[in-house]
């Protein structure tokens, strides 16, 4: 029974190293973060309102961060001197993983500023529960 359950993880291991794709440029990682805040409805402003900006990391770090921030202009209004945070992401160089600090989860407080897996989202604990998770500032839930 032991080698079936050890032959169970390395073969799941397996599965997801083989999903994993890699994030060689910030225009790869930027795509992918746009991708996810339309698919998961992160914000309700259109895309063309919104900009995505690389965060100053340190040259090798493991992740791109994306800030997501709001475009001031004249289709999107708001004053032009201003292009307020709404969340950022995190883009995983070697596995283009998403996480984010845009959505939180039930069993913490909303502004931890912790950034959680999304793309898919994480559910379960690993005691087995299945937690649920919200949009920020919204408090839509995510399912």
């Amino acid at each position: 029974m032991k080698k079936f359950f050890t032959a169970l993880i390395i073969s799941i291991a397996l599965a997801n190293a083989a999903l994993a794709t890699p994030v060689t440029n910030i225009d790869q990682a930027v795509e992918l973060v746009q991708q996810s805040v339309v698919k998961n409805q992160l914000s309700s402003l259109r895309l063309e309102c919104i900009m995505f900006v690389e965060a100053q990391t340190e040259f090798n770090a493991p992740d791109y961060q994306i800030d997501v921030r709001e475009n001031h202009n004249a289709q999107c209004r708001g004053d032009p001197d201003t292009a307020p945070r709404l969340f950022s992401y995190l883009v995983n160089k070697a596995t283009g993983r998403l996480q984010t600090d845009a959505i939180w989860r039930e069993d913490n407080d909303q502004f931890s500023g912790v950034f959680y897996p999304i793309d898919p989202i994480a559910k379960v604990q690993k005691s087995g529960e299945e937690l649920t998770y919200f949009i920020r500032g919204s408090g839509k839930r995510i399912d």
